[in-house]
């Protein structure tokens, strides 16, 4: 997978520069060695996790304090922490969301207003059906 944008708030609450040694020696010893060792790291960022838990300046300053204003901010700021390939693959689902809107939106100004007979020709129009309608009709007609 991608590259990581940058580090989660969960690994910054995780200072202890000892567990990055015991972390580095991990490919160097033998297989039951790598088990305890694994184990003491993980019990270790698990005990630092839960005291971190405690302190609010501390989870302010690491990053837990996201308080986001919309949808598009929510997303926006959780893409931050995604491989590439995922936030590239989210920002090109939210590009086509807002093609979509843009054509409903066009569709439904294109469409007669009832309060005006006149303009034009409401009589010899079809009432128009939405933009999924239309694509599955291109699609159906192939």
């Amino acid at each position: 997978m991608g590259q990581m944008q940058r580090i989660h708030p969960l690994d910054r609450l995780v200072g202890d520069d000892s567990l990055f040694l015991l972390e580095a020696m991990i490919p160097f010893v033998d297989n039951n060695a790598k088990k305890i060792l694994v184990i003491i790291v993980k019990m270790r960022e698990i005990n630092l996790i839960m005291n971190s838990l405690n302190n609010p300046s501390l989870l302010s300053e690491c990053g837990f304090d996201c308080h986001p204003q919309s949808t598009d901010d929510f997303i926006s700021d959780l893409c931050r922490f995604m491989p590439d390939e995922v936030r590239n693959n989210i920002n090109q689902m939210q590009q086509m969301m807002g093609m979509m809107k843009l054509f409903n939106a066009m569709d439904s100004n294109s469409t007669c207003n009832s309060a005006e007979p006149d303009c034009c020709d409401c009589k010899e129009q079809e009432p128009k059906s939405g933009l999924f309608d239309s694509v599955m009709s291109i699609i159906n007609n192939q």
